[in-house]
């Protein structure tokens, strides 16, 4: 047990830094970026993380930077973003997760994805995406008549979508994953052109 003094001395100076504290002014809650800030930040960060999913070697650490660049790239997305931009933001919060190992996050930002699509009608390519995403999720939680699930709404999702180079990127992410594959193909528009 401490002696009465050194927790006397101890107490007197936790009191004074707690006073002290309480003239220092409250940090913001606000951030003062521009929209086209805002926007560059959001782009660089998704297309950061993609450079660390589709990493072979990726340390732990760098898993962690992967989660968390993404999670960074999300926070810009809200703040100048449109419904597709934030689907696609939990969509790749979904892979981060799933890559890194974590079902349960996963399938929250899966989940989270396919209600953007649903709330805002986002079909064809985003809507297969998050099917995928959803898949992805559930595997590694290890259902896999939910897998199947998924897997069979993103192809007939698929089919839908006009672009064949669009419909390609999920075919190839789904045979991926049907592969048992933890990394995919690099979409367009899930990177740079978001």
């Amino acid at each position: 047990m401490m002696p009465l003094t050194l927790r006397r001395s101890v107490a007197q100076s936790l009191s004074r830094f707690v006073a002290s504290s309480l003239l220092l002014p409250m940090p913001s809650t606000t951030m003062s970026l521009t929209c086209e800030q805002h926007l560059q930040c959001g782009k660089a960060l998704f297309n950061f993380a993609w450079t660390l999913i589709e990493k072979a070697d990726r340390t732990d650490d760098e898993t962690e930077l992967m989660i968390n660049a993404s999670h960074a790239s999300w926070m810009h997305w809200s703040k100048v973003g449109k419904p597709v931009n934030f689907a696609r933001s939990e969509w790749q919060l979904a892979r981060v997760y799933a890559v890194a190992g974590r079902a349960e996050p996963a399938l929250h930002h899966a989940g989270r994805c396919l209600g953007l699509c649903r709330d805002h009608d986002l079909g064809g390519f985003d809507l297969a995406y998050a099917y995928e995403a959803l898949a992805r999720a559930e595997k590694l939680a290890g259902r896999p008549d939910e897998v199947r699930r998924y897997v069979k709404l993103a192809d007939e999702t698929a089919g839908t979508i006009p672009d064949a180079e669009d419909r390609k990127h999920v075919e190839e992410d789904l045979k991926g994953l049907r592969r048992d594959e933890g990394r995919g193909t690099r979409s367009e528009k899930n990177g740079r052109d978001r």
